[in-house]
């Protein structure tokens, strides 16, 4: 994802995302995949960096690390619950091994930060300060292990806890210079008032905001945010690397510039993010949706808005939002017309139209490509569609088909491998030793 050329045939598209931008858009994703999950990563990230901010003496754990890890810190209990499965319930199933290890595997395979995912596999492990001069993971699970019990413990005190309950609540298997830090932080920093008040979150997202990566990592990022929702439905991470791809085609042959179709392939990703929020069921049904199904449906792009809004540029937002607004007013949410609808809008609108006649649904087949022409063309004559991209469309169908071969495997990640990992961690019986 590196180039940002044309050729003669096509354009390779760049992110133009930092990636503070990114994990922000991350961190509201898994809060809207599962609110208890997510909410609890972002509460873990907040205390651990309340420590931190109090001073570590620790020169091997960056501020940036701490954030991070916290954050994705349950990463890996996505592979293995539902909408609606609370930490509760994963902790009395016990699949909390399984989280560590397949977290550990996919954050080392998807992220920047690959070497520190280790501290993953100290999750169970009690601090030992040899080991932990020797191997600084042990020093970051303790800190954001000892973050995630303290959570714990906040939440079952309601927030109105005494000394005696952080042995109570198992804190002393931690560092527990971490657990006087945490109660200097609360006592001058309001900690516990701002978790409970929910004012945190702000915190949060403004220290993951300000996280500095070069332009190699942020790709990593992109496609994080990318795979993340195959946690939730597949066929969306398809979808949204398709349509992303057929906007930068069909932008190319409309005459947009560079910047114009990177923006369009970012907006493209971007699109359908709101369906994180979206019933499993839905996003998945095999068959034709009932009525209160598609109005539920039809909320993802509200969605979307809300998760972006605030991190992305205006017009990156405007047009990620307006893929189903069509020219005669008919389309969905503001009803937008042609006159407040830009060329790229317009242009991102019909990529989402190919993709979903073009690919494979759990509902229905691949349409060929007279059926696609021939929908694109009764979509333009009743006013929906712009009749200038239909027929760029119709005269480089083939072409935009080929680029897509192309530009696709801009955004492939190894999620074989990923899965192979993780079945060889579960069959080891020396994780630690191996790290």
């Amino acid at each position: 994802m590196g180039l940002n050329v044309v050729t003669d045939q096509f354009y390779l598209p760049q992110n133009i995302l930092s990636s503070g931008e990114i994990i922000c858009i991350i961190a509201r994703m898994l809060c809207r995949i599962n609110s208890s999950i997510g909410a609890a990563g972002m509460e873990t990230a907040f205390i651990a960096s309340a420590i931190a901010g109090q001073g570590l003496n620790d020169n091997r754990l960056s501020g940036r690390n701490i954030i991070l890890l916290s954050l994705f810190r349950h990463i890996g209990f996505y592979r293995f619950i539902n909408e609606k499965r609370s930490l509760e319930d994963i902790y009395k199933q016990n699949i909390r091994h399984l989280d560590a290890l397949y977290g550990y595997v996919y954050l080392k395979n998807m992220t920047p930060f690959a070497e520190e995912s280790g501290f993953l596999l100290f999750h169970d492990v009690k601090y030992n300060s040899a080991i932990a001069a020797k191997n600084c993971q042990m020093e970051y699970a303790s800190l954001i292990f000892a973050s995630e019990q303290i959570v714990s413990l906040l939440h079952e005190t309601n927030f109105n806890y005494n000394d005696d309950d952080f042995k109570k609540y198992g804190l002393g298997q931690f560092n527990q210079k971490y657990i006087e830090l945490f109660k200097t932080a609360d006592k001058n920093l309001d900690i516990s008032d701002k978790i409970k008040g929910g004012s945190y979150v702000s915190e949060v997202m403004a220290q993951c905001r300000n996280v500095k990566y070069g332009y190699a990592a942020a790709c990593q990022f992109l496609k994080m945010l990318i795979y993340i929702m195959d946690f939730k439905s597949t066929s969306t991470v398809i979808h949204t690397i398709h349509t992303a791809c057929y906007a930068v085609s069909i932008g190319q042959h409309m005459g947009c510039t560079k910047h114009e179709m990177d923006e369009l392939f970012v907006s493209g990703i971007l699109h359908d993010i709101g369906k994180m929020s979206v019933s499993d069921s839905i996003l998945e049904s095999p068959g034709k949706l009932a009525k209160e199904e598609t109005a539920e449906i039809k909320l993802h792009v509200n969605y979307t808005e809300e998760i972006l809004r605030g991190i992305v540029s205006p017009k990156i937002l405007d047009i990620a939002v307006s893929h189903h607004e069509k020219l005669n007013g008919k389309g969905y949410p503001q009803h937008l017309t042609a006159e407040k609808l830009s060329i790229q809008q317009r242009i991102l609108t019909a990529a989402d139209i190919m993709s979903a006649l073009s690919d494979s649904r759990s509902y229905k087949g691949r349409f060929p490509k007279e059926k696609t022409l021939e929908i694109f063309s009764q979509m333009t004559a009743a006013g929906e569609l712009d009749g200038r991209i239909t027929d760029c469309v119709s005269k480089y169908y083939d072409e935009i088909q080929d680029n897509l071969i192309v530009q696709q495997k801009l955004l492939i990640v190894p999620f074989g491998t990923i899965e192979k990992q993780f079945q060889e961690e579960l069959e080891s019986e020396s994780n630690i030793e191996n790290i």
